[in-house]
């Protein structure tokens, strides 16, 4: 049996990690989004969580939880949260929920092209 860790990434850190997902998904996932569009939907969520705990990080804020992170992007980073939030809500579905429950694959495209991007320019344009 493992022991779970609670990783305290810095902002530079997490920034990096974003970066890196989204990298992965631009170069390499995307020409996959037929087979598998709902793992396109979770690393891009995760690539957006990455830059939301980045600018976090910053501010000296960590979440342990989704519920928590979602309630302070709504109340303190409003303009991305309707982008942050389908992105949390279709990776939550395509984890958790049945083949049925996962994005189409225009569904997963529309996340990569609209959604991360103006959570990434949006955070990134606070960070730097």
């Amino acid at each position: 049996m493992t022991n779970l860790k609670i990783f305290a990434l810095s902002a530079m850190e997490n920034l990096a990690k974003a970066q890196r997902n989204r990298k992965i998904l631009l170069n390499y996932l995307l020409k996959l989004v037929a087979e598998c569009p709902e793992w396109i939907a979770v690393v891009a969520f995760y690539s957006a969580l990455h830059f939301v705990d980045a600018y976090y990080a910053k501010m000296g804020m960590r979440f342990q939880r989704h519920e928590d992170r979602n309630k302070e992007v709504a109340d303190s980073l409003p303009s991305i949260f309707e982008s942050y939030y389908k992105l949390y809500d279709i990776s939550v579905n395509s984890r958790y929920g049945c083949v049925k429950d996962n994005p189409t694959a225009g569904e997963a495209k529309d996340l990569v092209d609209n959604d991360l991007p103006v959570v990434a320019q949006f955070i990134e344009s606070l960070i730097h």
